[in-house]
């Protein structure tokens, strides 16, 4: 047997209510010597919430009462008994749902503890029965390894004299329903954090582009440990190539940033000559879930330098670094109130010469948008002596350096069927490698 801790809170203020005594004494007592003579409350329930466990975090379990049409709840004695060989023990705290309490106490016990709470002697004054779960106590534990699956259940018997599980109403003791909770203990799942590569042309004499670089979020284990608060991060480029323009939230987090209340969320960048910063929180008890499959978070918008590219192909980076800014910021994500480390990606970005103007590959009538025209627009020209447009690129639609009927029915295919879009560029503008040249292209800039 270990050793046999008892801890007691207010019990000055419990001995000088005698009342108070012999509520919490009684209670107890029954149950050890006349169990049978309690009722059974089936509108009582007992149970546990806890998510997944990280071994070597500390953790938390929470004990919770569901007392929907019962009477009021003045006090409580139970036993929770856990394997000690897949968690240690580590504290014992009071969810103040009936604050203070006249009577309090903890006992650790060798694989258990035990709470003894009494809210009030008064009389009618406790917990009244409720549609949402009142959270009576939350116990603070730290998960051992190796992976597996733990349990809880809650006890009677622990300690001398032996625990029972009783709960002291207005009508008298009444056993409530329990219920044991499994919990998945696993390594910390880890979190990645990239930016996408990027290869792109800019168009010469003065070689000047703008882009965007995207970073996506994704966790290696969705079902462990996928909800995130918040994140924060920085990046370095390099000034002589790159100016940063830029960072805005895109997908999934473009949807929540600046949702009401707007006060709850925050997007707060920093820039510098040749980096930024960027902080993330979704705000108060808000989270986002992410999974396996990369999510876009935000976007980066970078610009060339004027004059620095002169004609030839040039590779550079986006690059995460931690401390970066005043004060510094890190490269972490928040994940239940704590913050973790982040794997990052970074981005390669690869910069070609092209010689003519920027284009939208299926954009054939140079309006800007990708629809039914374009398609008219190249069979007016191949079958009816129509005007040939100025973006001959952009009319190669389906990128094979040839212009013919097979374009338009790429693109209607596209349009009506469900197809598969024209290949890059198509959503952005941007040149490409092949033969055909574009003059003139006024919807890119």
């Amino acid at each position: 047997m270990g050793t046999r801790t008892v801890l007691r809170w207010s019990i000055a203020i419990a001995l000088s209510k005698p009342n108070v005594v012999a509520l919490f004494a009684g209670v107890t007592l029954l149950a050890v010597s006349s169990p049978g003579l309690f009722a059974q409350g089936s509108d009582y329930s007992l149970q546990f919430f806890s998510t997944p466990a990280v071994i070597g975090e500390s953790e938390s379990l929470y004990v919770r009462l569901d007392n929907p049409s019962g009477d009021v709840v003045q006090g409580w004695s139970f036993g929770v008994c856990y394997d000690e060989t897949a968690v240690t023990f580590t504290g014992l705290s009071y969810f103040a749902a009936f604050s203070p309490p006249e009577f309090v106490e903890f006992i650790e016990e060798p694989g258990g503890w035990i709470s003894n709470v009494v809210l009030s002697s008064a009389p009618g004054v406790g917990l009244p029965p409720s549609a949402l779960p009142n959270y009576l106590v939350v116990a603070h534990y730290t998960a051992l390894g190796p992976p597996q699956t733990t349990e809880f259940c809650f006890c009677d018997g622990l300690g001398i004299p032996p625990s029972s599980i009783v709960l002291s109403t207005t009508a008298g003791p009444v056993v409530p329903t329990t219920a044991c909770l499994s919990v998945l203990i696993a390594a910390a799942p880890e979190w990645t954090l990239a930016l996408e590569d990027r290869e792109l042309y800019y168009p010469l004499p003065g070689g000047v582009r703008e882009f965007d670089v995207v970073a996506s979020l994704s966790v290696s284990d969705a079902a462990f440990g996928n909800q995130a608060a918040g994140f924060s991060c920085g990046a370095t480029h390099d000034p002589d190539l790159l100016e940063i323009q830029l960072v805005r939230p895109v997908g999934v987090l473009s949807y929540f940033v600046g949702a009401v209340p707007a006060s709850a969320q925050f997007f707060g960048v920093s820039y510098y000559d040749d980096s930024w910063t960027l902080g993330v929180v979704f705000g108060g008890f808000s989270f986002l879930e992410f999974g396996t499959v990369p999510d876009p978070v935000f976007a980066a918008t970078y610009t060339t330098v004027a004059g620095a590219l002169s004609g030839a192909d040039v590779t550079t980076s986006a690059a995460f670094a931690s401390g970066l800014g005043s004060p510094p910021v890190p490269v972490t994500i928040v994940l239940g109130g704590a913050t973790h480390s982040l794997t990052t990606v970074d981005s390669t970005i690869t910069l070609h010469p092209y010689d003519g103007d920027l284009f939208r590959r299926g954009d054939c009538n140079d309006d800007g948008t990708h629809n039914i025209a374009d398609g008219v627009t190249m069979l007016t020209e191949l079958f009816s002596a129509g005007v040939a447009g100025p973006c001959r690129a952009a009319c190669d639609t389906n990128a094979d350096a040839l212009y013919d009927v097979a374009d338009p029915v790429y693109l209607f295919n596209y349009l009506l069927l469900g197809g598969p879009p024209p290949t890059a560029p198509f959503d952005e503008c941007d040149g490409d490698a092949q033969a055909w040249t574009c003059d003139s292209y006024t919807s890119c800039p």
